[in-house]
């Protein structure tokens, strides 16, 4: 008996490993990367064999010097493929990683511009309005103990509509 295709080549899917941290304030932790518009969480793609919480922590080190040790799985939140850019689909593992003094001190790497800690009340002016939702839905899903399925940072179950819901 052989294994079916689905089985020995699955679709390709990209598995960001983000890290939420938030300082004593409240406020997120993001980065500015020089090649793309926007602010975005410190984290990035996991490798082949590698667990999504070991990408988060080995990531944010180089991205952001932090030491991060995940808590909770606070969100994960499906991105679906996008021809414009050319990116595969992906999921995206968004992982609570504590809260850090309001003076703790960042290096970042020359890919990206800046680092800073960002308010919620300032989010929307920082983030992608899917991020933004995804960081939201990350936060409130920890405060409850619980982890937040989404499909472009916006809360789903699979079924009918779906296809609406993220315009595909």
């Amino acid at each position: 008996m052989s294994l079916p295709p689905s089985f020995t080549t699955p679709p390709g899917r990209r598995y960001g490993c983000l890290a939420l941290c938030l300082n004593q304030d409240g406020a997120v932790l993001m980065l500015n990367p020089a090649y793309k518009p926007g602010w975005i969480l410190p984290g990035g793609l996991a490798e082949a064999g590698e667990w999504p919480h070991d990408a988060c922590v080995r990531i944010v080190e180089r991205e952001t010097s932090l030491r991060v040790e995940p808590e909770h799985l606070a969100a994960v939140d499906f991105i679906p493929a996008d021809p414009a850019s050319g990116s595969a689909e992906g999921v995206n593992y968004v992982f609570d990683c504590g809260v850090f003094h309001n003076d703790t001190e960042l290096e970042v790497p020359d890919d990206f511009r800046a680092s800073g800690w960002v308010s919620l009340t300032e989010l929307e002016n920082f983030a992608a309005p899917y991020q933004a939702r995804r960081i939201r839905q990350a936060l409130a899903a920890t405060a409850r103990g619980r982890t937040a399925y989404l499909v472009k940072g916006t809360p789903t179950l699979p079924g009918p509509g779906l296809s609406k819901l993220i315009g595909v």
